[in-house]
């Protein structure tokens, strides 16, 4: 190739959005494998973006013939640079996070640049490369910095990040002034409250509007005062003071009421479902007193949150902590509950259609006192029908129900949050996977 080979190559990746999408992937794991960033997933994403952006904008000024002095930051570069000042990261960690990229690319470019370059110009390509890239790099991260200073100062003086800091002081327990909280939150935090969490799917083009959430929450529970913390990018939690007793609003889905339910146990005539919309789906903590209950409130809706996630229920759904607290608790420790399952439920585990009519038909049995009748009105089919559906389901489980009711009905709550999981580790102690 010609002297120009470095600039070639440059063309080559500007023109190639999955190879700078590789080249991308590879820059960003090491830099959070590096740097204490991998934990919070939207700054990993929020990351890579930026990543695949200078590495574009890099290509592209090189292929251009531009000069280095020249680069400024693209939207995804300023988003990332935003995230972290609002996250707190300091701007030591963005100057490190562009020496790492630096020499994670050029690991990567001086590669693909020998593979094209003629043996006798290599030497000179790289340091034509190297020169560039580092006075592009310099005055990249020079601006990038400046921005993350900014950008820190203005969230510092913003309403918002007082608000979500003293939110967060509260959730995890530090002490507080409570009235010099209640006053940066325009919230008062002796009262009873009820934590209601909505998110939209991870990673979709669609985020729940945090304003429009808290007003319809605060409406559907009929609360006339409320406070909202952004979780993450796809989730808000929402706190309200509960209505008076006698009311009627907010009480929906309490425990033990086994009517009035949508698919998978979603209540339905449910205030709040008509909060569920759009995609939005809704997680609802009991109602909690008091300092330890605006915790615990919240505490329960991302529970009750991470039961839906676990058992995919569908956008939109509404899902009640009082309604899953035993999945709940049982499925805190997910390996443990996994393992738990296989063992007590075997080839029942399964997600094939005959599994699940087999359980559906124990879980009716045991849930009706192993009365046969009363589980066959519950399935409306004949009772004759669900004793050799059971019979069936004894053998498969290698003994009798009789003296495992309690074992089997945990496994069959937990079974949907499983199921997966639950199916594999059957199939491992089988020796079929």
């Amino acid at each position: 190739m010609t002297p120009g080979a470095w600039r070639e190559l440059a063309a080559e990746l500007a023109d190639d959005g999955d190879r700078v999408g590789l080249l991308a992937n590879a820059v960003t794991d090491r830099i959070l494998a590096t740097l204490p960033l991998g934990a919070d997933e939207e700054i990993a994403d929020a990351t890579r973006h930026s990543v695949a952006d200078n590495i574009w904008l890099f290509t592209s000024m090189v292929a251009a013939g531009i000069a280095p002095e020249r680069a400024a930051p693209r939207t995804m570069a300023e988003e990332w640079v935003r995230l972290l000042a609002r996250r707190g990261i300091g701007a030591e960690t963005v100057a490190a996070s562009y020496r790492l990229a630096l020499g994670g690319f050029w690991e990567a470019w001086t590669e693909l640049l020998r593979d094209r370059a003629d043996p006798h110009e290599l030497a000179d390509e790289l340091d034509r490369s190297i020169r560039y890239m580092l006075a592009w790099v310099d005055v990249l991260s020079e601006r990038v910095v400046e921005l993350h200073e900014q950008e820190r100062r203005a969230w510092a003086r913003s309403g918002e990040a007082v608000r979500a800091d003293t939110i967060r002081d509260l959730l995890d327990g530090a002490p507080v002034d409570l009235r010099l909280a209640e006053s940066r939150l325009g919230y008062p935090l002796a009262r009873t409250h009820r934590c209601v969490v909505g998110w939209c799917e991870a990673g979709g083009e669609q985020q729940p509007d945090h304003g429009r959430l808290a007003a319809d929450v605060a409406a559907a529970l009929g609360a006339r005062r409320s406070v909202s913390f952004a979780v993450d990018r796809e989730t808000v939690a929402v706190w309200a003071i509960e209505a008076e007793e006698g009311s009627g609003a907010g009480a929906g889905g309490g425990r033990g009421s086994g009517g009035g339910r949508g698919p998978r146990g979603g209540a339905t005539g449910d205030p709040l479902a008509a909060v569920a919309a759009d995609g939005v789906s809704i997680a609802v903590g009991r109602a909690h007193a008091g300092l330890d209950g605006f915790r615990w409130a919240h505490r329960e809706a991302m529970h009750a949150r991470r039961v839906a996630l676990l058992e995919r229920r569908p956008p939109g759904a509404v899902v009640r902590y009082e309604q899953v607290a035993l999945q709940a608790l049982a499925s805190a420790d997910p390996e443990h509950a996994r393992r738990f399952v296989a063992w007590q439920l075997g080839p029942l585990a399964g997600g094939d259609p005959a599994s699940r009519v087999l359980a559906e038909t124990v879980r009716s049995y045991l849930l009706h006192e192993s009365n046969l009748r009363a589980a066959a009105a519950d399935l409306g089919i004949h009772h004759n029908t669900v004793a050799n559906r059971l019979r069936r389901a004894s053998e498969l489980l290698g003994g009798p129900l009789a003296g495992r009711g309690a074992e089997l009905l945990m496994a069959l709550a937990l079974l949907d949050a499983t199921r997966d999981g639950a199916a594999r580790t059957r199939q491992a102690a089988d020796g079929t996977s």
